[in-house]
Parts: structure tokens; sequence; C-alpha cells
């Protein structure tokens, strides 16, 4: 991790933080996005005390800007859908 740097749900700014890298974690990279701008990653054994992801798999999306690129290609992976576990509202039958 190159600086301290916010773990996204998804890809993107435009949702909250679920979590924190700080600059020297050791990460594991899972994923690319589809545009490669963004790694799912998950924390390694070397952290920070106060490094976070609070995810139920513990891995979260961060901007590639802040991270040393991984060695190797890595699978694209769409980011999970935010209403995962919803069910869907029944339509009224006439």
């Amino acid at each position: 991790v190159l600086q301290d740097a916010n773990i996204r749900p998804a890809p993107g700014t435009d949702n909250q933080p679920i979590g924190r890298l700080n600059l020297g974690d050791e990460i594991v990279f899972v994923a690319q996005s589809e545009n490669g701008q963004w790694f799912l990653v998950r924390l390694g054994e070397q952290r920070a005390a106060n490094s976070a992801i609070n995810s139920a798999d513990g891995t979260g999306w961060v901007n590639q800007s802040l991270v040393s690129a991984p060695a190797g290609e890595l699978p694209v992976q769409a980011p999970a859908n935010t209403t995962a576990g919803a069910s869907p509202t029944p339509a009224p039958t006439p």
C-alpha cells in the first residue's frame, strides 16, 4: 500500500468506505474491475493494528493509484450486487 486508503464495497467513490488500509500494509489481490482502475483486495498478514476491511468475506475495493500493482494478470470481476439478499417485492395479482 503506497498511502493510507479507504476500502469501498464497490469500485468508485460514490459509496461509503467499509475499511481502511495504511501505508505499508500487505494486501492480497483477488480481482480487478472491468476498467482496471480498482482492485478487489483482502488484508495480508503484515498490517497496521487499525487496518480493517469490514465485509462478510473480508474483501473490498481500492483504487489502483493507491497500491503497487500486482505482478501478473488478475481476473476481472464485476462488483457484487449491493442489494443481494433482498427479496423482490411480489406483484399484486389482479
